[in-house]
Parts: C-alpha cells; sequence; structure tokens
C-alpha cells in the first residue's frame, strides 16, 4: 500500500473522528437535554395517565357496586310497596265489608225500630180493649163476690206491669 493511501485512509479516519465527535458534542450540548426531557416527560404523561386509568377503574368498580346496591334497594323497595298495595286493598276490603255489615245492621234496626213502633201501636190499641173485655168477663164472672175484686185488681196489675 502506497504512503499516500496510508494518509488519505488516515485522514478519512481522523475526518470520521471529528464528525462523530462533532455530532457528539453537539448532541451532548444541545440535542441530549431537550431529548432527555421530552423523553421524561412523555413518561411521566404515561405514569399519570396509567394512574388515571387505575382511579377510573377503582371508581367504575365503586359506582357498579353502588348501582348493584341501588338496584337491589329499588327491588327491596319495591316488594314493600307491593305488600303495602296488597295490605291496603285488604285493609279497604275489610273496612267496605265492615261499612256492608254497618249498613245491614242499620238497616236492620231501622226494620226492627219500625216493627217495634207498629206493635207498640198495636198494643197501644190492643191494651185497653183486651183490659176492658177482661173487666167485662170478670165483672159477670166475680162481680158478686168481694174476693173477685181483689183477683180482677191482681191480674189487671199483673198485665199492666208484663206490658210496660
Amino acid at each position: 500500500m502506497p504512503t499516500s493511501e496510508i494518509i488519505a485512509f488516515i485522514f478519512k479516519l481522523i475526518n470520521f473522528g471529528a464528525l462523530v465527535g462533532g455530532f457528539t458534542y453537539l448532541f451532548q450540548r444541545k440535542l441530549k437535554e431537550p431529548l432527555v426531557t421530552k423523553i421524561k416527560e412523555k413518561k411521566l404523561f404515561w405514569k399519570n395517565l396509567e394512574i388515571n386509568k387505575q382511579a377510573l377503574i377503582d371508581r367504575q368498580h365503586k359506582l357498579d357496586l353502588e348501582i348493584s346496591w341501588q338496584d337491589e334497594y329499588g327491588k327491596t323497595l319495591l316488594k314493600k310497596i307491593a305488600q303495602w298495595d296488597n295490605a291496603s286493598a285488604q285493609e279497604e276490603a275489610a273496612l267496605v265489608k265492615k261499612m256492608e255489615k254497618n249498613a245491614q245492621d242499620v238497616y236492620e234496626g231501622s226494620v226492627r225500630a219500625q216493627k217495634s213502633q207498629k206493635m207498640q201501636k198495636a198494643l197501644d190499641a190492643l191494651v185497653p180493649i183486651v183490659f176492658g173485655q177482661a173487666r167485662t168477663t170478670l165483672k159477670k164472672k166475680y162481680l158478686p163476690q168481694d174476693s173477685g175484686q181483689e183477683y180482677i185488681a191482681k191480674i189487671l196489675g199483673s198485665m199492666h206491669k208484663g206490658l210496660s
């Protein structure tokens, strides 16, 4: 190998070394810090995204539990409402039945009162007639005797007490 080639090769190596050294120097001084900062920012960004993702997953889990609890609570309330409706319907039916019975009792009481009034009027009309007939019959039978007067008085008194 001729000397000029060796010198050219050495200069090529020196040029290459200078070029690599220049790029290394330029990279270290001008590009390394912004790139490292960008990489750190990206790592921090991804870390924050992961933290936020985990927080959202935790929140979704809590919300799912809350929804499940609310669903169970809603079902419980619906059961209670159905029971209340059933109890209310039963109470209403019992109240209607009681009102019907009361109405029937009032009607029957009214009918009895009317019958009683009619009976009392009939008795009021019949008592003088019966007493008059009894008095007449007893007078005919016992008038001549003194004991008859006492007997008539006793019978009339007991009849009068029985009607009152």
